[in-house]
């Protein structure tokens, strides 16, 4: 289970937004529901787009200017430092841009000099550590990791609502909340782990989303080469190669051809070396041109061209053909297990309603001989007079009855008044034959004497 955390606060204005003082957001939030971020026991609240306050503003602006692809900055809250957030600009191919705080749904904008909030969610958390792209000039995030659980939830902002919505797929594969997602043109592409790659046992799938499509396609399995790689990484893609950082080494992926190259890295090493204990310092800041990246913190600034670093060795295949069931053979498998018990259980019917098309009106039953005896003997009755027997003791109307005989589809009253009497007539001689009584009786109803009613008694019941 999960739940979204909803906020009470209207949107303001980002002028107002970034003015806005510490006294009176939490004044503020004594107005919020107890799950809200700016709930005022809640000492890590902040504003829609208020971490755009905490960056430094000489950074930020002239990141703002500079012609970057994409750049990401962490800030963290003046008020508490174990809160942080990640500031991510973006552009599109079409040179659409997009400035927003991952995970905060409530502050999009695409105009980068007025800073104007363009969203009008009030959720937060949801997408944190999603992957970010653009489609069709609208932006998406696939997976994430809303407060309580993990998902594979495509979202996007939606230019006619403003809000977050959900673009629906089928049931995603398990395993995909974990995955280590990237996303090039045409569909966004999961390796299946959960965890290290280098803890994995087994090998590793991998299985693609088409942008716009709703099925999950099982492409093969990850080159077993790769050993460095963790679930939930968060790729840069750059304009036509997709890096992943992990343990001081960077993966590229050339998005051409899928082919990869495992290589040194600076950027990497740094990064191992420096934040290895997951201690970030604020303004650290990462941005990418083309197929540029760099790396800037308080100490260094490091530029790697992704072209130069991969110079040497050769590329390699990302994905090589799955030996072992894929999702769609395992289907598949099941499928014709089903269809041949299908088969077989028809065979079976098949061949049972032919001995009782052969055998129909001499099947045995046991019954009494007769009203006077207790024990039972083997006697051959009419299909009729079973249907009978088995609803004995029994009173009802002439609709009722008629529903027990298949005479209820019948739609004319004197057609099925005519073929209740001959069934009534042939079920009575067998019963005379052989009990000695009727087992049919018309009486009329205790309720309405105008209304006759068709009792049936037992063969064994003594005559009144």
């Amino acid at each position: 289970m999960w739940k979204q955390i909803f906020f009470s606060l209207l949107l303001a204005s980002p002028t107002a937004l970034l003015s806005a003082e510490v006294q009176e957001g939490a004044s503020d939030g004594n107005q919020c529901i107890p799950d809200s971020t700016l709930f005022h026991k809640n000492a890590r609240w902040w504003y829609p787009g208020e971490p755009l306050k905490w960056a430094n503003p000489t950074l930020l602006d002239s990141l703002l200017k500079e012609d970057f692809d994409a750049f990401s900055i962490l800030t963290e809250s003046p008020r508490n430092q174990t809160v942080r957030r990640r500031i991510h600009c973006m552009r599109s191919p079409e040179g659409k841009s997009a400035l927003f705080i991952v995970g905060d749904q409530r502050y999009i904008t695409y105009d980068l000099e007025t800073l104007e909030n363009a969203s009008i969610s009030n959720v937060v958390g949801h997408s944190d550590g999603a992957i970010a792209y653009w489609y069709d000039s609208t932006l998406y995030f696939q997976n994430g990791r809303a407060n309580w659980f993990l998902h594979a939830q495509r979202l996007f902002h939606s230019q006619q609502t403003w809000e977050m919505e959900q673009s629906q797929t089928n049931a995603p594969p398990a395993g995909a909340e974990h995955a280590f997602v990237f996303v090039l043109d045409s569909a966004s592409y999961f390796i299946m782990l959960n965890g290290d790659l280098e803890f994995m046992q087994e090998p590793t799938r991998v299985i693609s989303l088409p942008h716009g499509g709703m099925d999950w396609i099982p492409l093969g399995k990850l080159n077993p080469s790769i050993t460095r790689l963790r679930s939930r990484t968060v790729p840069w893609h750059l304009r036509d190669y997709v890096v992943a950082m992990h343990s001081g080494s960077a993966l590229i992926i050339r998005n051409s051809d899928l082919q990869f190259k495992l290589v040194p890295s600076r950027i990497a090493a740094t990064i191992q070396s420096e934040f290895g204990d997951g201690n970030v310092p604020p303004n650290l800041w990462l941005g990418w041109k083309g197929d540029s990246l760099i790396y800037s913190s308080s100490s260094k600034q490091i530029v790697e061209v992704v072209t130069d670093i991969a110079q040497g060795g050769k590329w390699a295949p990302l994905i090589l053909p799955a030996d072992f069931p894929t999702e769609s053979s395992k289907g598949d498998q099941d499928k014709e297990l089903w269809a041949w018990l299908l088969a077989s259980v028809m065979t079976v019917a098949f061949v049972v309603l032919l001995l009782d098309r052969a055998l129909r009106g001499q099947k045995t039953m046991f019954i009494p001989v007769a009203p006077s005896e207790e024990k039972m003997a083997r006697v051959a009755i009419s299909k009729e007079t079973q249907v009978m027997l088995l609803h004995s003791g029994r009173q009802m109307g002439a609709d009722a009855f008629d529903h027990i005989i298949d005479l209820d589809k019948v739609e004319s009253p004197e057609t099925r008044r005519s073929r209740r009497s001959r069934y009534i007539q042939l079920v009575n001689a067998e019963a005379q034959a052989r009990f000695g009584r009727n087992l049919i009786e018309r009486v009329r109803s205790t309720e309405d004497k105008r209304i006759m009613m068709y009792k049936i008694v037992r063969p064994d019941q003594e005559e009144e």
